[in-house]
């Protein structure tokens, strides 16, 4: 089983915020929530493991990924200013616990992982409402980590269903060790150079083009990143350079990409 990813921003918050702090415990253990996710990946690999034994571990595997999301948002709801129990605190203050119920229990290979990749995506839509209104640059730096994480599940999910469809072998706990296991200094950018006009017209994603962004004057290739289509990114552009914004949202924590995306080379001085 290949080791979880440490690379997550530090945690911490600017201040104690119980608001903010309501929010997370929905992530934390509402109907839609990193315990919900975690427990319904386990059940779901011991209910298959017989039969579909690598799909067992790609599940248990994801499961491990997410209970390394509960760990971290439980530290952050502490931090917050309330112990974070298996509930979520409703704006009147009442507390409504988490239920084994949330888990969708099933049985069939396929509706498991339909399941599964509509949890996924029910989770990333969740955490996307929840940055619209968080300003603590800690939390928005943690919680887009995890939103990459949970679209990293639905690819892989999504490529173990079309591959049990087409009656094709399943092989991705070789792939996802060997993905996990890479050191940092072993990712190195091609010895490619980019000029800033050359970016802007050739590589700016929109018609078909590539899209490539600059950060810490390393050329990054994120055609394949699907909040990139078109060549914009929430009201940014493809072909430009973007450190400043990467830095602010993500704290610089530029390893977020390097095992993510392709590097493609580097912007010429």
């Amino acid at each position: 089983m290949p080791r979880i990813k440490e690379n997550y921003p530090e945690i911490k918050v600017e201040r104690q915020n119980l608001n903010y702090a309501k929010l997370l415990l929905q992530d934390y253990a509402g109907a839609v929530s990193e315990l919900t996710a975690l427990t319904q990946y386990f059940n779901h690999q011991s209910v298959i493991f017989k039969n579909y034994e690598e799909v067992s571990q790609v599940l248990s595997y994801i499961g491990l990924v997410e209970t390394k999301h509960l760990q971290i948002l439980g530290k952050l709801i502490n931090l917050l200013g309330i112990n974070p129990k298996y509930r979520i605190i409703k704006d009147d203050n009442k507390r409504v616990w988490w239920s084994p119920i949330y888990v969708d229990y099933e049985k069939d290979i396929y509706k498991i992982i339909e399941a599964n990749i509509e949890g996924e995506k029910a989770a990333i839509k969740q955490y996307k409402e929840h940055l619209e209104l968080i300003k603590d640059d800690y939390i928005i730096a943690i919680l887009t980590r995890i939103i990459m994480d949970e679209q990293d599940h639905i690819k892989i999910l999504t490529e173990v269903y079309n591959n049990l469809k087409e009656n094709k072998p399943i092989k991705f706990m070789e792939s996802l060790t060997n993905y996990e296991e890479r050191e940092e200094g072993d990712l190195v950018p091609p010895n490619r150079e980019f000029t800033p006009e050359e970016l802007k017209e050739y590589y700016n994603g929109e018609n078909g083009r590539p899209a490539y962004v600059v950060i810490d004057q390393i050329v990054f290739d994120v055609s394949n990143i699907g909040s990139w289509g078109g060549g914009t990114h929430f009201g940014i552009y493809a072909g430009e350079n973007h450190t400043e914004v990467f830095n602010r949202h993500h704290l610089g924590n530029i390893q977020l990409l390097k095992d993510r995306v392709p590097m493609v080379g580097y912007l010429k001085q």
